[in-house]
């Protein structure tokens, strides 16, 4: 894994400061009745226990990894960035169900100053929280690292909803924060899925069925040149790698086809000569 030390250090952070955010909203919602806030609290409780299940499982994995083992590594990496989608989906859903419940069943919200003031501060620790991450995804290249950054915007975005909803429920007798709950939960889903479907291409190395017909189509051009024995595509989510397992004797037919892969279908193709 590249710097797989920086990606360890992406997760304590990760679990120490959404930690820190839990407690922080857990102790607001729960004394001003707010399940917005209630609901944002939980959110950070699972970006919490997110970061330290990938600590502990990616920290195993080096220990016991060996240099020939970086695919594997990889391969963990994606689910785990998968696992965190799921996480989130399952938060979403939490939300759904307790403002609904709140929408059907109307308690009072009791506002502070002081509260509001601390929970809007919050949403800049996340914005803070977003450029260290991508520090570290930066030094890293790690899709963990990168889910965990992007969650930032969703979260920052919820805290600053839940802030709102704390000031307006002051003037209205409406279930305005059950309301904005269920708006946060379809937001929190609608970005999840999206995020849950990325991983999920990556984590079974999916590949579009044009882009294996373009890469195929480019290697028939050449089948007087070399005979292709096997296929094997992989998505690490930045690139498309497909190892061609061949037998050729010309390099430079090699070399043309790798070429006309990376322009034609945007695919790396890794030549394994029997």
């Amino acid at each position: 894994m590249k710097n797989g030390k920086t990606v360890l250090k992406a997760c304590v952070f990760s679990f120490v400061a959404n930690f820190i955010l839990f407690a922080v909203k857990l102790y607001i919602g729960l004394r001003t009745n707010s399940i917005s806030i209630y609901s944002d609290a939980v959110n950070n409780m699972f970006d919490s226990i997110s970061g330290a299940v990938t600590f502990t499982f990616l920290y195993y994995l080096m220990k016991k990894s060996s240099e020939g083992m970086g695919g594997m590594l990889k391969k963990s990496e994606q689910l785990f960035s998968f696992v965190i989608s799921v996480t989130v989906v399952a938060a979403g859903f939490y939300f759904g169900y307790t403002s609904l419940e709140r929408l059907i069943y109307p308690t009072p919200v009791w506002f502070s100053t002081l509260y509001a003031a601390v929970v809007a501060a919050t949403a800049g620790a996340k914005a803070v929280m977003f450029f260290i991450y991508s520090a570290f995804e930066k030094k890293s290249g790690s899709p963990v690292v990168r889910v965990m950054k992007f969650d930032c915007i969703l979260d920052m975005f919820i805290t600053v909803v839940s802030v709102i909803t704390l000031l307006v429920s002051q003037y209205s007798d409406y279930a305005i924060d059950a309301v904005c709950g269920l708006v946060i939960s379809i937001i929190i889903l609608i970005s999840a899925a999206k995020m849950l479907i990325s991983n999920a291409k990556k984590l079974i190395d999916y590949v579009p069925s044009a882009t294996r017909d373009k890469v195929s189509v480019i290697l028939t051009d050449y089948s007087d040149s070399f005979t292709v024995n096997e296929l094997d595509y992989q998505n690490d989510g930045d690139s498309v790698v497909c190892y061609v397992s061949a037998q050729c004797e010309n390099n430079a037919v090699l070399e043309i086809i790798m070429q006309r892969c990376l322009d034609e279908a945007n695919v790396r193709i890794g030549f394994v000569m029997k």
